[in-house]
């Protein structure tokens, strides 16, 4: 199986390991980046949850922020939250940041831990392997 090639995008820099870094930009030309923003939730947040839980969909339906995939993250039997996932497209990492400090479940103390990370799509949202990307 030979490797995929890179998709276009209107900026490809390159890392020093020579794999495009895809960086692409909006309809009037302004830098958009992907965060992935991991938030740990506390052990005892059952009840913060349920209490701001209409507060944070609300959030999430207003916000300018281009979500692209949110959810609960779930113990293996998936019945029990134990935080929450999100991946933004947003011009910077500050952006992602106010993002996730303005949700109503960080304000109320729901997470004990929140990471923002640059994600970088190399699939541009398509199967990357798999029955239909191989």
């Amino acid at each position: 199986m030979g490797r995929r090639p890179i998709l276009p995008c209107r900026h490809d820099f390159r890392h020093a390991t020579g794999h495009a870094i895809l960086r692409d930009t909006d309809p009037k030309g302004a830098a958009r980046m992907l965060f992935l923003i991991q938030c740990t939730q506390v052990a005892e947040g059952a009840g913060i949850r349920a209490a701001h839980y209409e507060a944070h969909r609300a959030y999430l339906r207003a916000s300018p922020v281009d979500l692209k995939l949110s959810g609960p993250m779930v113990t293996d039997e998936a019945e029990t939250p134990i935080g929450s996932v999100f991946i933004v497209d947003v011009p910077d990492r500050a952006a992602a940041e106010a993002f996730a400090s303005g949700d109503p479940f960080a304000k109320a103390g729901l997470f004990e831990k929140v990471t923002v990370t640059r994600f970088l799509d190399i699939t541009r949202g398509r199967p990357a392997f798999g029955p239909k990307g191989e």
